[in-house]
Parts: C-alpha cells; sequence; structure tokens
C-alpha cells in the first residue's frame, strides 16, 4: 500500500507539471501563429479551465502541505495579463470600475457602445430598431458601433437614421463591388471627418476607422467584426454525428470542429 502512494505521489506531480506547462504556454498564445504552431490556440480557448485546473492544484498541495504548489501558482500568474483582461474589476484595473450612470449625462466622459444587430432581425417595422435606440438613449452613449447592420426596402438608411437622430452624424460602408461583406456602421454624436473601410482577403468580415472631432480634438475609432471561431455551429454537428451509432461520422464530425477552428483561428490571425 506505502508502494501504491509512493506511485501516485509521484505521478501527481508529473500531472502537476505537465498541466503547469501546458498553461504557462497559454500565456504566449497571442503571439503564436496558428499556421506554424497549430495546437497553440487550442490551448488559448481552454485557457480558463487549466487556469481553474491549476487554482485546483495548488489548493490540493497546501492542503497536503507540500512545496509543489508553487508550481500551478507559477502557471497562474504568468497568465496575469489575461487573466486582468477577462476579470473586470477594478481591483485589477481602476479603468474597469463603472462610470456612467443610466440615464444621468456623466460630464467628462466619452461612452462608446458596441451591439451586433443582426441585421436588426431582419425587421421591416424598425421595432429593435428603436428599442436599441431606446437603451442607447438611456445608457447616454455618444458613439454607436454596429455590426452586421443589415439594411432592407422597407426600413432602409433614412428610417434609420430617423430613428437614431440623436446620433446625428453616421458612417456606413458600402460593400466594394463583387463582395457581399457584413456590413458595419458607427452614428456620432459628434462630426466625423473622415473614414475607410478595411476588407480581408476571402471573408465576408471587414473593419473600419474614422476620425471623429471631439471639442476639438480629433480620435480614431476602430469598430471590428473579425472571423468568429464558430464553435456553436461546429458544436452542433458534433451532436448530431454523435447521436447516432456511426462511428466514423463522429470521427468525421470531431475532425470536421478541428479543422474548422484551426481555419478560423488562421483567418483571425490575418485579420488581427
Amino acid at each position: 500500500m506505502k508502494a501504491f502512494y509512493r506511485l501516485f505521489y509521484y505521478i501527481s506531480i508529473v500531472l502537476t507539471s505537465i498541466l503547469a506547462g501546458v498553461t504557462i504556454a497559454g500565456a504566449f498564445v497571442c503571439n503564436a501563429a496558428p499556421d506554424s504552431f497549430k495546437f497553440m490556440p487550442f490551448i488559448g480557448l481552454i485557457l480558463p479551465i487549466l487556469l481553474l485546473a491549476n487554482l485546483a492544484s495548488a489548493i490540493y498541495w497546501t492542503i497536503r502541505w507540500r512545496c509543489w504548489g508553487f508550481i500551478p501558482l507559477i502557471a497562474i500568474f504568468s497568465n496575469w495579463s489575461y487573466i486582468s483582461c477577462v476579470i473586470q474589476s477594478s481591483f485589477f484595473s481602476p479603468a474597469s470600475a463603472p462610470m456612467v450612470k443610466m440615464n444621468a449625462y456623466t460630464p467628462g466622459i466619452l461612452t462608446v457602445a458596441t451591439y451586433n444587430v443582426d441585421a436588426f432581425n431582419h425587421e421591416h417595422t424598425g421595432y429593435s430598431c428603436k428599442e436599441i435606440a431606446s437603451y442607447m438613449r438611456n445608457l447616454q452613449a455618444d458613439i454607436l458601433c454596429f455590426q452586421e447592420f443589415g439594411i432592407n426596402d422597407e426600413f432602409g438608411v433614412d428610417s434609420i437614421a430617423a430613428v437614431l437622430s440623436d446620433w446625428p452624424y453616421y458612417y456606413i460602408p458600402i460593400s466594394p463591388e463583387g463582395k457581399h461583406l457584413l456590413q458595419l456602421a458607427v452614428f456620432s454624436r459628434y462630426p466625423i471627418k473622415e473614414e475607410n473601410l478595411i476588407v480581408y482577403p476571402d471573408s465576408k468580415n471587414c473593419s473600419l476607422w474614422c476620425d471623429i472631432e471631439i471639442n476639438g480634438r480629433i480620435i480614431r475609432l476602430f469598430n471590428n467584426h473579425l472571423q468568429t471561431t464558430e464553435v456553436s455551429q461546429n458544436k452542433r454537428k458534433l451532436e448530431k454525428g454523435l447521436r447516432t451509432d456511426d462511428s466514423q461520422r463522429v470521427e468525421h464530425a470531431t475532425l470536421g470542429l478541428i479543422d474548422g477552428l484551426h481555419e478560423n483561428f488562421r483567418k483571425r490571425a490575418v485579420q488581427a
């Protein structure tokens, strides 16, 4: 029995070290090109789980009163920049403390809101657009950045501009000839002086920038709609395959999920 516990002890150390090593690698995901390091983006995708596992490991070794607890702690602190970005708290960053109150204007604060409106649900009445405008008005937003800004014949640009009249300056770029983009738009309380659309190769995604004059100063605003991981779509395909007894279909769905993620990671790297 003593030999078994000794074996378990050494295996625990090895697993702790491997877990910490993979987690530390996650700290360098943002600098690793998906084409060169195929599995690095997947580490970034599961990084929250890895960090929680390291926390559990640190607690385990602390309870056992063993020095190996420093290994997962090193892994956790090596990802401190990631943690401070994900956990929005004034403890990590004073800038993350809420400064804007609903239904109240806050002097000296520029409020920028972003919203993927999904073509306003393709409605012809403008109901979603009016609800969004009401919410943004209560938020006292100064600049609105929209993604997937769809326009239809029944509720066109003039109608949308009328609903968003609190933001009289706007830029709605037109897709270049031969390309069908997921449209972007910016509405502002302040004058837009210059603007430009950015397109990406072999993609419907795009970005834009515009220079906005605010009290005599020019700020440059970026509105991005980049490639998603499409995890949800590929997950549904995998779940559909798992509901069958066909092992080949499950394998095909799994490989499709992995290849799809890698392809989207590659596109995101180019767009970034």
